[in-house]
């Protein structure tokens, strides 16, 4: 962890290596003028990163030190900065944004684009549809279908909780948080997940189906009874598995259960140590490489 130091708040942790100049956000992360200035800025930038995501900051802070032993200073506050961007979604900031922050980022999004649409031509529109969904670092092809979702906010909403998985995907993975030595789950995803659970569960119990004859049932009794209950959708699971199998041997085959996954090469870690063989792929990306399965 961070070496602690004088101060309060983040500022408390001191950070290792030369300081280079400017605001990540800001200045040309680089240039090396080791002014007092400088440093303070260069603090200043990087506490503003780390308090904009309270629930990363001690993780931040120690993936910060680490990298500036490792790769030095300059290559340490660029990857902070791509870690604060893979959190962000627009001005939106994804690490402490609640589902009512979400909800009225996706009215603002959806307003702006019906705006382009109702008060400009086409091309006009067209142009400036394109440059806001850049904006948000989404790359789609524009169809008539597609302007008419870019006007509902529950299609904003979709965009925007996909964005936060991928981004706390992208960030763990960044922070070495993902590698073979650690746990299949961190405690964000798990406490991500339990609070959808939690919700879910919250929904099925609330609604209800009545029939014509008027009996009601809830759909959690529904939900219970079915393959969408975990303990069932297992049970199913392995009672079509022992089925398979069984109809292998008796054509005199091998059943055979494989898990693919993606080759050394495009893994950042290699148990908790920086794999030299990363070629720099990204988690998206990965999937539309070419494999080659060996036996």
């Amino acid at each position: 962890m961070p070496e602690p130091s004088q101060g309060t708040g983040y500022n408390r942790y001191r950070f290792l290596g030369n300081v280079v100049s400017g605001g990540l956000e800001r200045a040309p992360i680089g240039h090396n003028s080791g002014t007092n200035d400088t440093k303070r800025t260069q603090e200043q930038s990087r506490d503003h990163v780390f308090s904009r995501h309270p629930e990363l900051a001690k993780a931040l802070i120690w993936n910060h030190n680490l990298e500036t032993k490792q790769v030095g200073f300059t290559q340490a506050d660029l990857h902070l900065a791509v870690l604060d961007k893979a959190l962000t979604f627009g001005d939106l900031n994804l690490s402490t944004a609640d589902s009512d922050d979400i909800k009225e980022e996706s009215t603002f999004h959806a307003d702006r684009c019906r705006s382009f649409v109702l008060m400009n031509e086409e091309a006009v529109s067209n142009e400036r549809l394109l440059k806001h969904l850049e904006s948000v670092g989404i790359d789609r092809c524009l169809d008539e279908k597609l302007i008419t979702l870019l006007q509902e906010p529950r299609w904003w909403r979709r965009q925007i909780y996909r964005a936060k998985r991928e981004g706390f995907a992208y960030v763990r993975r960044g922070l070495g948080f993902v590698n073979s030595r650690h746990t299949y789950v961190d405690i964000w995803s798990l406490a991500h997940q339990r609070r959808l659970e939690i919700r879910k569960r919250q929904y099925l119990e609330e609604t209800r189906l009545t029939n014509e004859l008027g009996a009601s049932i809830t759909l959690a009794d529904v939900h219970d009874r079915s393959v969408s209950n975990p303990a069932i959708r297992r049970a199913e699971l392995m009672t079509r598995l022992a089925g398979i199998n069984q109809y292998a041997k008796e054509k005199g085959d091998k059943a055979v259960f494989v898990t693919l996954t993606t080759p050394s090469r495009m893994h950042r870690l290699s148990r908790d140590r920086n794999n030299a063989n990363y070629d720099g792929t990204h988690p998206k990306g990965a999937g539309s490489r070419s494999h080659t399965l060996k036996s």
